[in-house]
């Protein structure tokens, strides 16, 4: 970015929303979701400099709200995943922390906790994982 020179083009007329990461080694682009498609893997984390796609996920939001998602400290050591629950809801439930550019598998997952009535009337509330 800093030469202002084109080094890698990304020919995908689908891309909605796309982004740099804060030192530019990586862009993360979405597609609006299409639930027909085999894959729905319409979020994508590419190196900057190979062009190469990193990683896939399935977002089922806006394109526009993917970009929110994906978070990278200032020297891209970590990066932090905002993760739609698997059920019926599209809301994230769960954090993916990816370390070092290894989006291969997540280092960490930091998953939600919601409280729940107690099964007996006046027990205090119980407390469950996502």
């Amino acid at each position: 970015m800093s030469l202002g020179q084109e080094t890698l083009q990304i020919a995908n007329p689908g891309i909605e929303s796309l982004k740099f990461s804060p030192a530019d080694s990586f862009i993360v682009t979405c597609e609006k979701f299409n639930p027909n498609q085999a894959s729905n893997t319409n979020l994508s984390i590419w190196s900057a400099k190979t062009g190469r796609t990193l990683s896939q996920f399935v977002w089922k939001k806006s394109a526009k709200e993917s970009m929110k998602s994906i978070i990278f400290t200032p020297d891209e050591s970590i990066c932090l995943r905002l993760v739609p629950h698997i059920g019926n809801t599209k809301e994230p439930n769960s954090i993916e922390v990816y370390k070092d550019g290894n989006f291969a598998e997540p280092a960490i997952q930091i998953v939600a906790r919601f409280q729940q009535k107690a099964p007996v009337k006046g027990d205090p509330p119980v407390t469950v994982n996502a």
